[in-house]
Formats: structure tokens, sequence, C-alpha cells
């Protein structure tokens, strides 16, 4: 009866410390579960603050408009910007260049020719007598370093004579530096003659209008 008795308490005992294991256990994978579920609502609410703050940014940037410069008419590489050769254009944020022009800068030149109706931006510009790019099919010929020549800018036209006779009408003015002197632009079908014509040192330039 005595050994009955003492074996029914250990297996009370044993079972009372499993069930505590067990209880211990479930309130463990409990907390966890209600961690987990913490962490990922915060995620959730995270990402679905970002999406509707994104979503509202890029909804702001198409109703928000604002006026920038764009070409008037077709415009020619080293032409100057005007009133008359631009216009003022209320586009929405999000299909305007990060570098479009709200005003004309000072003494502004185009860098490359445009056709009309084309959004202007900073980088087709050139200030402070800058390089312009050469014309499709027209190719750049130094001129002499101690070339006389009239006090020309970049984007300025003149013609190339040798002798009395004009070799080149209308070449473009592309760089003039202190130490390369001055760069034109001619159509490639006079390039060979005017780099001659400047090799051997009879070559002239005359200011066109």
């Amino acid at each position: 009866m005595k050994s009955l008795t003492f074996f029914l308490r250990t297996a009370l005992t044993q079972f009372t410390t499993l069930l505590n294991v067990l209880i211990r256990a479930l309130q463990i994978q409990r907390r966890v579960q209600l961690i987990a579920v913490l962490v990922v609502s915060i995620l959730i609410g995270f990402f679905v603050a970002r999406t509707v703050h994104s979503t509202r940014a890029t909804q702001q940037q198409w109703t928000s408009k604002v006026s920038i410069l764009v070409t008037s008419r077709n415009l020619a590489a080293g032409e100057s910007l005007t009133n008359e050769n631009t216009q003022y254009v209320a586009l929405p944020i999000a299909i305007q260049p990060p570098d479009a022009l709200t005003e004309i800068p000072t003494n502004a030149r185009m860098r490359l020719a445009l056709s009309s109706r084309t959004t202007l931006t900073s980088s087709m510009i050139i200030r402070d007598n800058a390089r312009i790019q050469i014309p499709s099919g027209w190719r750049g010929v130094a001129m002499p370093t101690d070339l006389v020549a009239p006090t020309v800018i970049a984007g300025d036209h003149v013609d190339v004579v040798t002798a009395d006779t004009v070799i080149a009408a209308g070449a473009l003015v592309i760089e003039v530096s202190p130490t390369n002197g001055i760069t034109i632009a001619v159509p490639a079908e006079s390039a060979a003659v005017v780099a001659t014509a400047s090799r051997n040192g009879d070559a002239s330039l005359v200011l066109a209008t």
C-alpha cells in the first residue's frame, strides 16, 4: 500500500512538472508569435505609409505645373536666346527635365541646333564663350593662332577669305581659346580648302551678319 502511494505521488509530481514545462513552452511560443505578429504589422504599416507618400508625391508632380522655356522656332547652333525665339509653357513637373530653364540666362547661346517646341535645358546652352557643338555634316578647322581677325565669340558666323575669294561663307565659330586660337566649323566639302588656306597662312576671317 505504501509502495502504491509513493508511486502515485511520484507520478503526480512528474506529471505536474511536465505540465508546467508544457505551459511555459506554450507561453514562450505565444510570446514569440505575438512578437512576430507585432514586427510584421510594423513592417506592413511602414511600407503602406511609404507607398502612400510616394503615390502622393507622384500625384503632386503630375498636378503641379511650372512654366519653362521652349523654343518657338528652329534655332541654329550658336544662336542667342531671346524673347523672340523662345516662349514659356506650363508643364507638369513629372515630365520636365531636371535642368529645364525657367528663364533666359544672360548671354546664352545655343550649344547645338534645335527644332521648334523643344524644351530648353542648361546642357543645351553655352555662356562665356564656351565651345559649341559642330553641326552635323560639318568639320572643325583650327585657324592659326596669329590670325588677324575681328573680335569674335563662339556662335558668331564668319566668311573665310583667301586673296579676294570667299572659300567658305557662313562658317561657324565654335571656340575661341587664348592658347589655341579660333576654331571654326565649315561644311565638309569646304573643309579641305579651308584647312589648306589656314595651314599656308592665306586665310582671313570676315565677320558675317
